[in-house]
């Protein structure tokens, strides 16, 4: 039997490279800790919660995704289909 060890500190994970941290997350995972022991689910969260972190830190905000000027915009298309086409699945 072989035993690995990943050392690291909680406190400091933005400190660790992607690949590191990505280590770290397979590693929690598989632990052989029974389901719910605290310290593994609280160590577990905490990595998974900077792996987060950074895709976020990463991700640009969808700024226009819903509008004003959209409200409604579904009622106002179907209305504009004949009752032939909605029967029909709207199709022409």
């Amino acid at each position: 039997m072989m035993t690995i060890t990943l050392e690291f500190d909680r406190e400091n994970l933005h400190n660790y490279t992607d690949e590191f941290l990505a280590a770290l997350w397979h590693a929690a995972q598989a632990q052989s800790k029974p389901f719910g022991d605290k310290e593994a689910c609280e160590t577990t969260e905490t990595i998974g919660r900077e792996i987060i972190r950074r895709f976020l830190a990463c991700t640009p905000p969808a700024l226009y995704h819903f509008q004003g000027r959209d409200i409604n915009f579904e009622r106002q298309v179907i209305a504009q289909v004949s009752p032939a086409e909605q029967a029909d699945g709207g199709a022409a």
